[in-house]
């Protein structure tokens, strides 16, 4: 994954509103311009930050390469300054809570700008040539810390990874030479359901915490994430557990995960409150597990769990 900075300078309502970065491919005259240039070169599953009107206003998630495209009509007179051949990249972009300007970070910032390219110059005014710029890991990890709202910022970063994993898995198994019936099933099992949920349900005969067994009202949840299965663990029903939804929120977030002899490991002091809200004791063992579910649990608490 790599990091970028696009200023979007005149065009932030259109490219944020529409879900896209837009570039021409050259200047004016023809010549090449590295800015451009790095359209060609960004790719899905990079972040970018959104700096306009002086301001980082938000964070998108680049969900295709770039593509040619010929300038956005939502442009208007505004675009009629730029060459109308251009690149087009795809993004789910977040707005921040709480936008901020770099310039007054500088001092934290200046010497991680890049030395050559950079979008904004050692002063911190906007550097305004650049449209699209690479920055380093140590920048972008030193912009999350100063928005305020890091953690929702890094959640939606996350989210959009998971998402990213669990859609090239399904294309895999898509483009895969398994037979039709097979690709079914497996792509049915990421949402708990079918041929998967059928095999758990020889194991779990209800939600461990809240007891309940109406099936219609019970998730069937991976311990071993889908997106992280073979094909074999996909189906197996011993990588599952039945849990209620709000208790499948906080194990497939790894805000809970269980110790083999069933107790309750949770990330934080705030999951134990939300947990007495619900009526649920979270010191309460809930049983032991077969050991092939254990062999998945494993893996939950050292991948999965964000308490470690």
């Amino acid at each position: 994954m790599e990091y970028w900075w696009v200023n979007h300078k005149q065009t932030f309502d259109q490219e944020l509103n529409f879900g896209y970065l837009w570039s021409p491919k050259t200047n004016k005259n023809g010549s090449r311009n590295q800015f451009y240039v790095n359209m060609t070169i960004i790719r899905e599953g990079d972040i970018v930050f959104s700096y306009s009107d002086g301001v980082i206003k938000a964070i998108g998630f680049i969900t295709a390469r770039g593509t040619e495209s010929t300038r956005p009509d939502e442009f208007g007179d505004i675009g009629e300054q730029w060459n109308r051949e251009g690149w087009i990249v795809r993004v789910d972009w977040q707005l921040l809570e709480n936008p901020f300007s770099p310039k007054e970070y500088i001092e934290r910032i200046r010497n991680l700008l890049p030395s050559k390219y950079s979008p904004i110059r050692t002063n911190g005014d906007g550097n305004q040539g650049c449209y699209l710029a690479s920055i380093s890991d140590n920048l972008a990890e030193e912009l999350l810390s100063i928005s305020v709202n890091k953690e929702s910022v890094q959640n939606f970063v996350e989210e959009k990874k998971i998402e990213k994993k669990e859609n090239d898995e399904i294309d895999r198994i898509r483009t895969s030479n398994l037979p039709t019936t097979e690709k079914k099933q497996l792509i049915t099992a990421r949402r708990g359901q079918g041929v998967f949920r059928e095999n758990l349900k020889n194991v779990e005969s209800e939600c461990r915490l809240t007891h309940v067994n109406n099936e219609k009202l019970l998730i069937a949840s991976h311990i071993k994430p889908w997106r992280d299965s073979t094909d074999t663990e996909k189906l197996d029903g011993n990588n599952g557990l039945l849990l209620s939804p709000h208790i499948d929120k906080l194990f497939d977030s790894g805000y809970i995960t269980f110790t083999n002899d069933g107790h309750i490991h949770r990330a934080s002091e705030q999951v134990d409150l939300v947990m007495e809200k619900w009526g649920l004791d979270p010191k309460m063992n809930i049983g032991k597990f077969t050991s092939d579910q254990e062999r998945y649990l494993e893996y939950h608490r050292k991948h999965i769990f964000t308490g470690n």
